[in-house]
């Protein structure tokens, strides 16, 4: 099943629009764009969810306000590669974040099944924008009301509404 999701960020102008085709159990793949004005940034994304709900690759592709671009894979055997190269120190990390993004946000409560209100913490591999520079990070997220738009607030406190699986 294809699917088209848009986001308009609450705290500043910027919006996200993303395209997801769901697999098997919580497995997707999605690409969509970012545009904010608070950053300058705008960017493309291509990613992978497995079945288990967690990111297999990601690549991004920021074109302003300079170009660069990003490539994370997260293998079967839990070694981070960036751009190719294994990140040791990241092993012990599920989880994955872009800036500001609606779907990324969503992912860990979609596979945790995370109900309106439940909350939890996780430690993230959180993608900065515009420098794309990588680095753990605990954030806190909660699921938030399924029958509105719900944005990320700051870094500590997600909510998003996640695609149901099949």
């Amino acid at each position: 099943m294809k699917l088209a999701f848009f986001w308009q960020r609450l705290d500043s102008p910027g919006l996200e629009q993303a395209e997801v085709e769901l697999g098997h159990q919580l497995a997707l793949t999605a690409s969509g764009s970012l545009l904010h004005a608070d950053t300058g940034s705008s960017l493309r994304y291509r990613m992978q969810v497995d079945s288990h709900g967690r990111l297999g690759h990601a690549h991004i592709d920021i074109s302003a306000p300079e170009g660069r671009q990003l490539t994370l894979q997260h293998t079967e055997t839990g070694r981070w590669l960036v751009n190719g190269l294994p990140q040791a120190d990241w092993d012990a990390c599920q989880e994955f974040d872009l800036q500001n993004c609606g779907l990324t946000n969503a992912l860990p409560i979609r596979r945790l099944r995370l109900a309106e209100g439940d909350s939890v913490e996780l430690n993230m591999l959180f993608v900065r924008l515009p420098n794309l520079q990588a680095a753990l990070c605990p954030q806190r997220y909660r699921a938030g009301c399924p029958t509105r738009t719900a944005a990320p607030a700051t870094a500590t406190n997600r909510r998003a509404t996640a695609p149901k699986s099949r």
